[in-house]
């Protein structure tokens, strides 16, 4: 499967980037981009293809995926039938810590989260016990503005 190289449309204005979709189905290449992305599925069933490993996921889950590295959420063939009772939605984040929140992640209180994410580049499904909290957490990122959109990543 050829990787296709996807560049995000970063605002000038943003340094974190939200998006929420409802469509029939999940973006259907294998693409990779600078950003780490952070997915909380709301509604949807499929497979996550990640670099070398392929992870079932349904509404409520969420992944860590690391920068540049090859993925795919493909959606179940029922998504493709036209049927109007299925489709997905899901809530995103995307940052750069080696881009434009360089300075940031460079922060001695932030050498811990730096840590994670080299150690962890491969990503991974976010543990069930913190899936409610963190889809909160997304959410109030996705819905706020202006450097509140900072403070709350």
């Amino acid at each position: 499967m050829k990787v296709l190289p996807f560049t995000l449309l970063v605002p000038n204005d943003k340094s974190v980037i939200s998006e929420q979709i409802e469509l029939p189905h999940f973006y259907q290449y294998l693409h990779r981009h600078d950003e780490w992305q952070i997915t909380w599925v709301e509604r949807g069933e499929g497979t996550l293809i990640a670099g070398n490993n392929m992870h079932a996921f349904r509404p409520g889950d969420l992944f860590l995926i690391g920068a540049n590295l090859p993925h795919l959420f493909k959606s179940n063939p029922e998504y493709f039938m036209g049927e109007e009772s299925k489709s997905i939605k899901a809530c995103s984040i995307y940052f750069n810590p080696s881009g434009v929140l360089a300075g940031l992640f460079n922060l001695p209180e932030l050498k811990a989260a730096s840590s994670f994410l080299r150690n962890n580049k491969h990503g991974f499904k976010i543990p069930e016990k913190y899936k409610k909290q963190f889809a909160s957490k997304m959410l109030e990122v996705h819905q706020a503005s202006g450097t509140d959109v900072l403070f709350n990543f």
